[in-house]
């Protein structure tokens, strides 16, 4: 296949010109390429591993380049760059992908390259629609060509790169909106993964961006990996010495563990997972563990409803206005020190790690200033989330 423009209508000269101009701007081009292409592809996005991002533009770039040298010279070699795509073709399949994902993003990237460089080319003195025409039948004959090769690739990966695709269209099934039980355990069966009565959802952001290693799975655990925001489903998560096996599995990545839930019903988890790991990313929970999204539910809550938080707290916390900002900030991680520990000053000290004398003055303060309200249960739960919100937004310092 030939995929040369000289004889096409241009001198050697106005080609060299063109090439040399589309080299200058490939660079450029690959990083618009990667973007359409994580925009169209979620598969491809992945916003908390930049490396990943910077393989993505590298491929346009090298892609283009390949393009370009053979528009130049119909005689340069194409089995190294037909090589090279049969082993992404296999990489795509041991990562459970099928090839038509990744045939999409390089259909998408390829269009943004022909669109860019031929508003570049037009540029140049000599270049006509007609030639761009020909050009564009080029650029069919090339995606052709990658294609196959990509085929041949991840056909050649066999049994195991279906059976992680199998895996990972589980993972999906899971992850969505009421999968039928059925169809779970059919999937589950053809990928010889035993469907647990419940599982949990562990969302997943690398604490190190330039590591690579990956999470150590639990064996009996499904990856979603591939997902924009990587996670595991683990069965059981309750169960003996669970939680400490997934910190030791997890020591290099912080983690949110969502609720325990029905098989069928994991979107729940996932969504509170998530939320939880976008507090700690947020510096709201701190992660040296991995996070139990039930340990933080006034947290949760007040992510999901802040301006309603924010009214509650004006009510309920007012008397804290009429003391100065670092005293209001100390009475309040006092008061709800106390709250959590019913009013007992020695746990709340200890809480605090100060003298339980110090909390029995600040009592003093806290109860002129809220008065025998502050005691009411049946407040108990709207002042809690009141010094929650408080504490996530106010600074000691304003």
């Amino acid at each position: 296949m030939r995929y040369r423009l000289i004889g096409g209508g241009l001198s050697d000269e106005t080609t060299a010109a063109v090439l040399k101009v589309l080299r200058e701007h490939n660079a450029d081009v690959a990083r618009e390429s990667a973007r359409e292409i994580a925009a169209q592809v979620p598969e491809y996005a992945r916003p908390h591993d930049p490396r990943y991002h910077e393989t993505l533009v590298l491929m346009c770039e090298w892609s283009n380049a390949q393009f370009l040298d053979l528009i130049e010279d119909d005689e340069a070699p194409v089995e190294e760059m037909l090589a090279f795509f049969r082993e992404i073709g296999e990489g795509e399949a041991l990562e459970g992908r099928p090839p038509e994902l990744w045939e999409t993003g390089f259909r998408i990237g390829t269009g943004v390259a022909f669109r860019r460089f031929t508003e570049i080319a037009m540029t140049v003195p000599g270049i006509t629609p007609a030639v761009i025409g020909r050009v564009a039948e080029k650029v069919l004959g090339f995606q052709n060509t990658i294609m196959v090769a990509l085929h041949e690739g991840h056909a050649k990966a066999g049994p195991e790169g279906r059976r992680k695709e199998l895996r990972r269209r589980l993972v999906d099934l899971l992850l969505g909106p009421d999968p039928e039980q059925e169809a779970v355990h059919d999937l589950a069966v053809r990928v010889g993964w035993p469907v647990p009565a419940t599982a949990a959802v562990v969302t997943l952001r690398r604490r190190d961006p330039d590591s690579p290693l990956p999470p150590r799975v639990p064996t009996d655990a499904l990856s979603g990996l591939h997902l924009p925001e990587p996670c595991l489903i683990v069965p059981d998560p309750d169960g003996p010495g669970r939680r400490a096996s997934l910190t030791r599995a997890l020591a290099d990545w912080t983690a949110a563990l969502g609720p325990t839930r029905p098989i069928t019903a994991l979107a729940d988890s996932h969504r509170w997972a998530g939320r939880a790991l976008s507090l700690v990313a947020r510096g709201l929970i701190p992660a040296d563990t991995p996070v139990i999204a039930l340990d933080h539910v006034p947290l949760l809550l007040i992510a999901e409803e802040p301006a309603l938080l924010a009214e509650l707290a004006a009510s309920r916390l007012a008397p804290l206005e009429s003391v100065r900002p670092r005293q209001r900030d100390t009475l309040a991680r006092t008061l709800l020190a106390l709250l959590e520990t019913g009013f007992q000053p020695q746990e709340a000290a200890a809480r605090l790690t100060v003298h339980h004398q110090t909390v029995r003055y600040r009592i003093r303060t806290i109860d002129s200033l809220f008065g025998p309200e502050i005691r009411d249960p049946d407040h108990r739960l709207e002042y809690h989330l009141a010094l929650h919100h408080h504490l996530m937004t106010e600074r000691p310092d304003q």
